[in-house]
């Protein structure tokens, strides 16, 4: 009777992302050479068929295992973290009027550029005025439309 050989995985570093990255690929090796099973042990992911598909911020830890078969033990199970964090946006302003003076209908319109598509509503405001809420688009685009200016109010910007 012959006993089971042992076996390691070899499964390397994962590095950080942002929400709204591509989904990664992880891959590892067996001294066995036989195939590795990866799962999500914590965090805003999933995995399918080695593909790893970012669902939100936070810590996420893949784990890859090998059961092992007739000829080998099963191997000790290795683990890699990555963290993921907020998207990177920048936001763009503009008026229909540029500068604008009183009683002048002047739309304004905020342009929120992320890779992630951005959602819910953006608000104008003058010092702590509130001019309007509009809501994004699926482009990430929101407007105020037609309001007129109050006297002593301006917009002008650069």
């Amino acid at each position: 009777m012959s006993s089971k050989a042992n076996q390691t995985i070899t499964f390397g570093a994962l590095t950080d992302k942002s929400l709204g990255s591509s989904p990664i690929s992880v891959t590892g090796n067996s001294t066995s050479g036989l195939p590795l099973s990866f799962a999500i042990q914590s965090g805003p992911a999933t995995i399918s068929n080695g593909t790893v598909t970012i669902n939100g911020i936070g810590s996420v830890t893949v784990r890859a295992s090998q059961a092992g078969d007739a000829n080998y033990n099963a191997a000790t199970s290795v683990d890699q973290s990555f963290t993921v964090t907020k998207a990177s946006t920048s936001t763009a302003v503009s008026s229909s009027l540029n500068p604008s003076t009183l009683s002048q209908p002047v739309t304004l319109t905020a342009t929120i550029t992320s890779a992630v598509t951005p959602t819910g509503t953006v608000t104008f405001k003058d010092g702590p005025a509130t001019l309007g809420t509009g809501t994004l688009n699926s482009s990430g685009v929101g407007h105020v439309n037609n309001f007129d200016l109050d006297a002593g109010t301006s917009l002008n910007y650069g």
